[in-house]
């Protein structure tokens, strides 16, 4: 999801999403389940997967990966002069709404499945008690950069003296391979605002826990990103106001110490080996 600061992460647990087999009653798509009630063993009006429809012997990752290698792995580096934030922009191809939803649908049965979703999700619905909202909704999302599906390079001011302008070339395009599906756990202990990420017009914002993710490997690219390349997917996050996020964090004093949040809040979750 050169040139920055050293700042700590929070330390995470990763996971292969094909050592967690689901349940039958696992590969249905549920809806969004509000933070204050129990979720049900199945759906009132179950609302079934798409790509169920695939051969039976293909399990949920292998539909994933087998969609991922369809679309185009290739992307523009991208400059944002105001963060100083360097990524590969994949473009419509890839943040185009149906199949940016399709994304989402292929992977809300591995988040759904894997070994960590139920004490993630009562971990989401203990930040929307804390909160004292009892209508947050709990459920599998695109990642909330405002930036959509990306990878992420680096946060490099173009007057640095060792700025490596023959590596980071605005218009530049880059290809990639992507590698296998991993999932992880984010180890924030309290919702955090970060620079960066979406905010609907009703001032709400979701708030990642469970990440997926593929990692990446460059065709024709050479650059030492900080973070391992990959592409964010989805995750299982809380919907939840931002400014009420904000005064929590206040009355409590809590400071994000993360001062180029703006690489990616799956990034910040995660620290890297």
């Amino acid at each position: 999801m050169g040139g920055t600061c050293c700042i700590p992460f929070a330390s995470t647990e990763s996971f292969k999403a094909k050592k967690q087999p689901l349940l039958p009653d696992q590969e249905i798509e549920s809806a969004p389940t509000p933070a204050g009630q129990p979720r049900p063993d199945r759906d009132v009006n179950p609302v079934v997967d798409d790509s169920q429809t695939a051969d039976s012997k293909t399990g949920p990752e292998e539909r994933l990966k087998e969609f991922l290698a369809s679309l185009p792995s290739k992307g523009i580096i991208k400059f944002e002069e105001d963060t100083n934030f360097w990524s590969i922009n994949l473009g419509e191809a890839w943040n185009g709404e149906a199949i940016s939803s399709q994304i989402v649908s292929l992977c809300k049965p591995l988040l759904e499945g894997h070994g960590q979703h139920e004490a993630c999700h009562n971990k989401a619905m203990l930040w929307a008690s804390t909160l004292n909202d009892k209508d947050a909704v709990i459920e599998c999302v695109k990642p909330p950069s405002i930036a959509g599906f990306h990878i992420s390079l680096a946060r490099w001011s173009k007057s640095d003296a060792q700025f490596p302008k023959d590596k980071l070339v605005e218009g530049k395009t880059v290809e990639f391979e992507c590698g296998d599906i991993e999932l992880f756990v984010s180890d924030r202990a309290e919702p955090v605002n970060l620079p960066g990420q979406h905010m609907d017009e009703d001032g709400f914002r979701y708030y990642p826990i469970l990440w997926i993710k593929t990692p990446l490997t460059w065709k024709d690219f050479e650059f030492q990103t900080r973070f391992a390349p990959h592409i964010s997917l989805a995750a299982l996050a809380v919907r939840l106001k931002v400014d009420e996020v904000e005064q929590y964090q206040q009355d409590k004093g809590v400071k994000d110490t993360v001062a180029d949040s703006v690489v990616g809040a799956d990034a910040l979750d995660k620290k890297q080996n």
